[in-house]
C-alpha cells in the first residue's frame, strides 16, 4: 500500500525518516536471504531450485523429472497470489516493457543486431 506524506506537515521530516529507515532495514535483511538463495542455486543447480520450490510453493511431489508445471498448476498459483501483489507485478511488468520499448539504440549497435 502506498503511504502518502504531507510535505507541509510538521511531522513530515520524522515520518519520512521513519519510512526510509524501515525500508532500508527490510531491504538489507531480504537482500542477504536472496543472495544466499542465489548462491545456493548457482552451486547446486536444479537440486536447490527444487528445494526452494518445495519450500515456498508447497509442491511436495516435485523432483527433477516433473519440474515443469501444467497450465492448470500455473493458473492455480496465480490465483493464490493476493490481488495487491498481482497488481504490483502487472504495474512493474508494464513499466519495464515501456522503458525498454522507448530505449534508443545508436546506429552502430543497431547494425550489430540487425546483421
Amino acid at each position: 500500500m502506498i503511504k502518502v506524506l504531507n510535505t507541509k506537515s510538521k511531522k513530515f521530516s520524522n515520518q519520512l525518516s521513519y519510512y526510509l529507515n524501515l525500508r532500508r532495514s527490510n531491504s538489507s535483511s531480504k537482500s542477504g536471504i536472496v543472495k544466499r538463495i542465489i548462491n545456493d542455486v548457482r552451486k547446486k543447480k536444479d537440486k536447490s531450485v527444487i528445494k526452494y520450490e518445495k519450500k515456498f510453493s508447497g509442491f511436495k511431489k516435485l523432483n527433477k523429472k516433473n519440474v515443469f508445471f501444467s497450465n492448470s498448476e500455473i493458473k492455480k498459483s496465480i490465483k493464490d497470489v493476493d490481488a495487491q501483489t498481482r497488481t504490483s507485478i502487472d504495474i512493474a511488468y508494464n513499466r519495464i516493457l515501456s522503458f525498454h520499448k522507448n530505449q534508443k539504440f545508436k546506429e552502430s549497435l543497431r547494425s550489430l543486431w540487425c546483421s
